[in-house]
């Protein structure tokens, strides 16, 4: 049988994130900078790197850049505690069509924008 390799997106892809990432966002600015940002401010930008969407919205608000790193430190801690609380089932279908690809020996791998912790 012919291998191909198949590469998955995390976000949209296998698992839906996406409210639980604007909700990490929105503490993570609210305990830096003091700011209750609307999540479609931070899910408009989603799909591209992180750090680049974040220097953005940084610059948008006149937010001092230096506070990026603990502004992201806060919000992984915040989304990481919260993964570990909340059940995020797979999207439909992934599952079973990873269980094929298994069967079939079928390399497979991860792409993402995210960090690489935030990945595995």
């Amino acid at each position: 049988m012919r291998k191909t390799l198949y590469l998955f997106d995390i976000d949209g892809t296998l698992v839906d994130f996406l409210d639980l990432h604007a909700e990490s966002y929105q503490y993570a600015y609210n305990k830096i900078l003091g700011i209750m940002l609307p999540k479609e401010e931070f899910t408009k930008h989603f799909g591209i790197p992180e750090m680049v969407w974040n220097k953005i919205i940084f610059k948008e608000y006149n937010f001092n850049e230096e506070k990026i790193d603990e502004m992201l430190e806060i919000y992984k801690r915040y989304m990481f505690d919260s993964m570990d609380k909340k059940d995020i089932p797979l999207l439909e279908g992934v599952k079973e069509f990873l269980d094929y690809l298994k069967l079939n020996k079928q390399p497979i791998g991860i792409v993402t924008g995210n960090t690489k912790v935030k990945g595995e």
